[in-house]
């Protein structure tokens, strides 16, 4: 990954990296990066943003881990199951 940040955080404080890829530049005047490609003619950009607070951000969880541990959960019984049929 090209994009990166380098910053210090002092006794709390709170950094939230975002990054983002669009067919639609959209970075706002901010750097980004752009993957051409000339057979297509069509372009992907890639930028991030960050933001610095003294709050804790509100609500930040891991969208995919339920659905992991759900997936989980249901492999563990199907093969108990399959293994008593």
């Amino acid at each position: 990954m090209a994009l990166g940040w380098d910053f210090a955080l002092v006794d709390g404080e709170t950094a939230v990296a975002s990054f983002f890829t669009s067919t639609i530049n959209d970075a706002a005047g901010s750097f980004f990066i752009e993957q051409f490609d000339p057979d297509s003619n069509a372009s992907i950009f890639f930028w991030s943003g960050l933001d610095i607070s003294a709050e804790p951000p509100a609500g930040l969880t891991e969208p995919g881990t339920l659905g992991l541990v759900l997936f989980g959960m249901l492999s563990v019984f199907g093969l108990r199951r399959r293994k008593t049929h």
